[in-house]
């Protein structure tokens, strides 16, 4: 700036050579200007901009182009402010300048004038920045101070001589609006854009947006995102401030309004914060219903100040039209999922004796049931309400206004809250106000009054760390507080009786809080009224304490109990309610449990992240409850220890139970000992088994015996599950330190050790076996699954031959070879798959296809449906394509998870020729890439998809690789 400014305090020494007028061309886009005879191109500052002039009446002009998002009258003050700060920096003493803004024929025109000395010379400047549609120039003109008036008049006159470019041009094309088209899964939006402000980008990332525009500065965006279900608005807009947190750490929702689009109420969020260079950036996300359920998102974005180029997306939704696509039955709908069957029998008959009261969408940390019969939910950043048979819970806190949560009470529409800052505050009114008192806890003590739970101040000494422990305080309603006791160690959790008389509370050392060896918990019954307390026998393990009508609920292990959900009566007396590490407490009343869980027996096994409030009556919760995972790691090792001295056997033994029916012996006098120890059979069903195995509190602390015990109800359950015993000198239930690997298999036969199954899941390490009862047969994919103790042994001795023989046919063009050993095992689907992966690379397909024929049945086994089918879709002619349609679409309503099937038929579809068959194929495609969003058969979806839009020429393969 220093060159330039030196520059124009010395021009007026500079001469001017006589030129005729003329118009210029300005810019790379066609823009012209008039200017008199007296001015000529020049350069007056190297590589500076472009076009740049003089004149004899020593006036200097410097233009530049810029293809810049510019609309309202404070966006171009923006705009020229720091250009005139520039300046001001030589001249410190210069007047503020005066802007003018206007708009005539279209072209908007803001124009800053001032005077300064610079190098000790007076200089008038204007500075005008005009133009339209994206396109703009700034015009910096200046003269000596004396000349002001010639200069306004003449740079009035090269302003008004201002010609955009011609409607021919390329850019004159692109300033006309274009409609443009984003389609959704579940319908369409158009919208009018401007290519001469916003280059258009169609995308096809899994999570990202379908389409983009950038303004060519990159100053401004509009991103939309495929419509999504959001059966909760508070929870996906937490989710979108989520997301944009991931690169703008300290972003926050600022605001949020209803507008409509398209006819359709919106929400829409605004949302401010700095990216990771420190740059401000503004959002405003409006999420547009698309139907009953789900919601497109339009994500506006600009680093520039939101007030000033708000007015682009504005104008942007104004033209916006929303759409339902043609209702096309490309392929049939699968109906309602199947009850998910990785719940164990036991859980299914709590959940069926219970009633579903309330659903909370997301995983909360605790739920609370409020006088009224609602019930306040506690995420770890949210706090929702619920009402009786609710599926929708209403968030009562926005994102912007919460912090890590621990402890909240709801009365008279007021919510007390403790956050990370260990502050109480106060949410009422939509306004959160501090309350101006410390609290890491707080929790209902009667109608009226709040528990508190604070850090107690400690002197320091240098050198050392206090442990200060807490205070536990009472506040009235008035606000007034009395100390009703001081603790050692720090407080955990604690919860009030229902006439706010007496407290149940957790504290404990910090060393054992941060013991690996367990959380060991001590209880105290605290009155409040006396500050008197009674000290409760240690548990082993306590997650949560919870409100009962007479005494209180706590929530995890005591010793020589199960886990679950017990009741304390007020004497200090133990009740065991519900067993189990998957049902949190809520409430007890005189006559039902409310508790919640994310258990769901309608889901079909997919990861849900809800929590589902149920009641049980206690009558029914006594038949069932402390029976739904009442094993323990003391009452196995009892058992075990019981049943092997019973069997005389030595469990440390590696022949141990080597034969079957010194196993099935054993087995029997391992159920006897557990009837009548826990009153019920150890598990043989598959789900209840990897439970009893998943459970931490089940096996911590097993010593030899309890480890093989379990080793024996593992293999009794995938006995059950029609698995061989292989006899031999050790057992395959004994478990012997080493044995690995605890699996092995080849393309004819699963072998397994329990023994070593069992000890690989209680080592719990990175590469552990995870509920091998259901996993084994998972994976044996119609192969026999045999029980041995030296898995890589057995297979060698009995299979390896057989192995190389497979190895040879498949190197070689042996066909009918193939066929018998297919033949031989027509339930080994495993085996097919290896081989139809081998040979379709390397041999005709119709040949292939013959091999997958002789399996052909009602009921085609997939692997050889989807080769079958796969083939023929292979450039099918239009003659072959309606009966292969059908074809393909009774192979999608018996499996509609297979994404093969979905791509063939987009493929038929493509290749048949009928109405709308790109939208039948489009449709297809998107459903494949739903069901399989990764891997090289995701790339190719994608590719087809692109080329469906005109976007690619490359073809896509029939086959869908597995991810």
């Amino acid at each position: 700036m220093r060159t330039l400014c030196g520059i124009l305090a010395g021009f007026m020494i500079l001469g001017s050579i006589q030129a005729t007028g003329t118009d210029y061309r300005i810019g790379k886009n066609g823009a012209v200007i008039s200017l008199g005879a007296d001015w000529q191109r020049t350069v007056l500052v190297s590589g500076f901009c472009r076009d740049q002039f003089s004149s004899k009446k020593d006036f200097a002009l410097l233009i530049s182009e810029l293809e810049t998002p510019l609309k309202a009258p404070a966006d171009f003050e923006a705009s020229l402010s720091e250009v005139v700060s520039a300046i001001k920096k030589q001249d410190p003493t210069m007047q503020a300048a005066t802007t003018e803004f206007s708009s005539t024929n279209g072209i908007d025109h803001s124009v800053s004038t001032f005077t300064c000395r610079v190098n000790g010379i007076s200089l008038y400047y204007e500075m005008h920045l005009l133009g339209r549609d994206g396109l703009f120039f700034m015009l910096r003109s200046w003269s000596s101070a004396r000349s002001k008036k010639l200069l306004s008049a003449e740079m009035k006159r090269v302003t008004d001589s201002l010609k955009m470019p011609e409607p021919g041009t390329e850019w004159g094309k692109s300033a006309i609006p274009t409609p443009v088209t984003i389609r959704l899964d579940d319908s369409t939006l158009k919208c009018n854009v401007q290519k001469s402000i916003f280059i258009t980008r169609e995308e096809l990332p899994q999570n990202g947006p379908i389409f983009s525009l950038m303004s060519k500065d990159d100053t401004v965006g509009c991103h939309f995102f495929q419509s999504m279900e959001t059966r909760n608005i508070d929870a996906r807009a937490k989710a979108i401030l989520e997301v944009i947190k991931t690169d703008h750490p300290d972003a926050k929702e600022v605001s949020r309004e209803n507008v409509t689009v398209a006819g359709k109420k919106c929400l829409q969020l605004t949302i401010e914060g700095r990216n990771r260079m420190s740059f401000n950036t503004s959002f405003i996300c409006t999420l547009v219903p698309t139907d009953e359920s789900r919601h497109a998102e339009i994500r506006f974005i600009t680093t520039e100040e939101l007030k000033h180029k708000k007015t682009f997306l504005d104008a942007l939704l104004k033209t916006m039209e929303l759409s339902a696509p043609k209702k096309l039955d490309a392929f049939p709908v699968a109906g309602p999922t199947k009850p998910d069957k990785s719940i164990p029998p036991a859980q299914l008959k709590l959940l069926k004796a219970s009633t579903l009261v309330a659903t909370f969408e997301e995983h909360q940390s605790h739920v609370s049931r409020l006088p009224d019969g609602s019930f306040l939910g506690i995420a770890y950043d949210q706090i929702s309400l619920a009402g009786q048979g609710s599926t929708n819970a209403t968030t009562l806190l926005a994102p912007e206004e919460r912090s890590y949560m621990r402890d909240a009470v709801y009365r008279d529409g007021a919510l007390w809250y403790t956050g990370a800052k260990g502050k109480l505050m106060c949410f009422k009114n939509k306004k959160v106000e501090s309350t101006g008192c410390d609290a890491s806890r707080v929790v209902p003590a009667g109608a009226d009054s709040l528990l508190l739970c604070r850090a107690r101040k400690a002197p320091e000494l240098p050198g050392f760390s206090p442990v200060a422990g807490n205070l536990l305080v009472l506040r009235e309603k008035d606000g007034k507080e009395r100390t009703v006791k001081e603790t050692l160690f720090q407080v955990s959790s604690m919860t009030v009786d229902p006439a706010g008389r007496r407290a149940v509370y957790v504290s404990e050392p910090e060393w054992r809080m941060r013991s690996t060896a367990g959380n060991e918990a001590t209880p105290s019954i605290l009155d409040l009224t006396t500050g008197s307390e009674q000290l409760l026998p240690a548990w082993k393990s306590i997650s949560g304490l919870g409100s009962a009508n007479e005494g209180w609920l706590i929530q995890g292990q005591p010793p020589g109990k199960p886990s679950g959900i017990y009741h304390v009566a007020p004497d200090g007396q133990l009740q065991l309610l519900l067993s189990g590490i998957h049902f949190t407490s809520v409430a007890l009343t005189k006559d039902e449990l409310f508790y919640f869980t994310a258990v769901d027996p309608d889901a079909s096994g997919e990861s849900r992240s809800t929590s589902r409030v149920y009641r049980i009556p206690l009558a029914a919760l006594k038949q069932v409850g402390p029976n739904v995972q009442p094993f323990h790691g003391e009452l196995i090792q009892k058992i075990a220890a019981a049943a092997f001295a019973e069997a005389k056997l030595d469990p440390r033994a590696p022949d141990i139970l080597a034969g079957r029916k010194q196993f099935d012996d054993f087995l029997a006098i391992a159920q006897k000992t557990s009837r009548n120890l826990a009153g019920l059979e150890l598990p043989v069903d598959p789900v209840a088994v990897d439970d009893l195995l998943g459970d931490y509190g089940s096996h911590h602390g097993l010593r030899h015996e309890g480890q093989v015990l379990m080793s024996v109800v593992l293999a009794a359950s995938l006995l059950g599950q029609k698995a061989d015993w292989i006899e031999g000198p050790q057992s395959p239930v004994a478990i012997i330190p080493g044995t690995e690997p605890a699996s092995q298999n080849n393309p004819f036969v699963l072998a397994c050790s329990p023994g070593a199954l069992v000890a690989s899941v209680l080592s719990e390490g990175e590469d552990s076996w995870y509920n091998p009862a259901t996993q084994v047969h998972e994976m044996s994919d119609g192969r026999p699954v045999v029980l041995c103790n030296d898995p890589s042994a057995y297979l060698e001795s009995q299979f390896g031959e057989k192995d190389r023989k497979l190895r040879e046919l498949m190197q070689g063009t042996n066909i009918t070879g193939l066929a018998e050993l297919l033949k031989a095992q027509p339930q080994n689907v495993h085996l097919r798959q290896l081989v139809y992966d081998h040979l379709i690379a390397r041999q005709p397909l119709g040949l292939i296809e013959k091999l997958a024929a002789n399996f052909a049945s009602t009921e085609t086994p997939l692997v050889d449906l989807k080769l079958m089918l796969g083939v023929q879709s292979e450039k099918p002619d239009k003659a072959a394509c309606e009966k292969l349609i059908q074809s393909l679409r009774s192979a999608i309503t018996r499996f509609p998870a297979e994404p093969a099937f979905y791509v063939m038929l987009g493929g038929v579809y493509e290749a048949s020729g009928v109405s709308d068959a790109p939208e039948y194929a489009r449709l297809c495609y998107k459903e494949a890439l739903r069901i399989s969003p990764y891997g090289p058969g995701a790339t190719k979806v994608k590719t087809a998809l692109a080329r469906l839009d005109g976007k690619a020429d490359e073809p896509l393969d029939a086959d869908f690789e597995e991810d």
